[in-house]
């Protein structure tokens, strides 16, 4: 693809508002090309795009990170964070910077009179309820088994799938930048308020969860594809680490079932498949022999549960803001009377 050489590959590591710039490009293309081609419903399509260009520099970054964990004697603390430190935040100012992007041409369809409901439907869809981006005011338990789910897929696909969930992550950060922007266009319509105002009102109460939510994301991608690349695919135990991980899942979803059974509580529910999963993982790790591999596998089964953490801070802030600011309230219930697309 000639597209993603727009940038070196190095670029993004040179100076972090590179990231911002690359994830605008980027996502601008993916955005431009998907309308022109596809017309309605082309989100999804151009979350794919932008995905596939940023990939080239996400493998790159990546690879240097690896070779810092296999040097690693001992664990710890300290150390994870040092190893991981810029990968993670490029990571994060490219999240940033398709967030924003997002944002900025919800205004901008707007503005010109194109169809915003028609370009970004998908990103929208989340908005009633159905995926991690969602604003509906509900309890913390039902916010974090909605986007439990989220974290979880994201690991997975980065595991097994190894870069498969740059598309999870751009598709979480333009879903939400379309609907804070589309949220604010729509209060300011009904209210006759200024759409610019309300947007960043509703950025700044809401930012400090959608961060850590979008680091926990992050750090799930960042140690799956890690473990994917580095231990999976290069370890000569590869077999016996596909067999664990399919005894694994099997054990899993005998626990799902037995759980649903007898009817535990939504609470219970996820705090033991979170237990279940680690512990899978732990056992998983001891199909490894090789003990380069095996520091690797740790550092970033560590880095998994550092995700889960700032996962549980960010949806506990976010039922605190959602159920304690009125003007996010007012705001938010306001933009759902106006439904008219725009």
């Amino acid at each position: 693809m000639v597209l993603e050489h727009l940038f070196p590959k190095n670029w993004a590591e040179k100076k972090l508002r590179y990231a911002l710039l690359i994830a605008f490009v980027y996502s601008s293309i993916g955005i431009i090309i998907s309308v022109l081609l596809f017309g309605k419903n082309s989100g999804l399509i151009s979350v794919f795009l932008t995905s596939l260009l940023i990939l080239p520099l996400l493998e790159d970054l990546l690879s240097k990170e690896e070779k810092a964990e296999e040097k690693e004697k001992k664990f710890l603390f300290k150390h994870l964070l040092r190893d991981n430190k810029e990968v993670v935040v490029t990571y994060l100012f490219l999240f940033l910077g398709i967030f924003f992007t997002y944002a900025f041409y919800v205004f901008f369809f707007k503005l010109i009179g194109y169809n915003v409901l028609q370009s970004f439907q998908g990103q929208l869809l989340l908005d009633f309820g159905k995926g991690g981006a969602t604003f509906i005011f509900k309890s913390f338990w039902t916010i974090f088994t909605n986007n439990w789910w989220v974290l979880l897929a994201i690991f997975l696909v980065a595991l097994f799938i190894k870069d498969g969930a740059i598309f999870f992550i751009a598709w979480n950060a333009s879903s939400w930048g379309v609907i804070l922007a589309y949220r604010a266009i729509t209060s300011a319509l009904y209210t006759g308020g200024s759409s610019i105002k309300f947007f960043l009102i509703v950025l700044a109460l809401t930012f400090p969860y959608l961060l850590l939510e979008g680091l926990a994301y992050i750090l799930a991608a960042v140690s799956g594809n890690i473990l994917s690349k580095d231990v999976v695919r290069k370890s000569k135990y590869i077999k016996s680490f596909i067999l664990y991980s399919v005894i694994g899942g099997v054990v899993y979803a005998i626990l799902r079932y037995l759980i649903g059974l007898f009817d535990l509580g939504i609470a219970v529910s996820v705090i033991v498949q979170i237990a279940v999963i680690l512990l899978i993982l732990l056992a998983i790790s001891k199909s490894i022999k090789e003990q380069k591999y095996k520091e690797v596998f740790i550092y970033n089964y560590y880095l998994f549960i550092l995700a889960i953490v700032l996962f549980v801070l960010g949806a506990i802030i976010e039922v605190i803001i959602i159920q304690n600011v009125d003007i996010l309230t007012k705001i938010y219930s306001t933009s759902m009377l106006f439904s008219l697309p725009i």
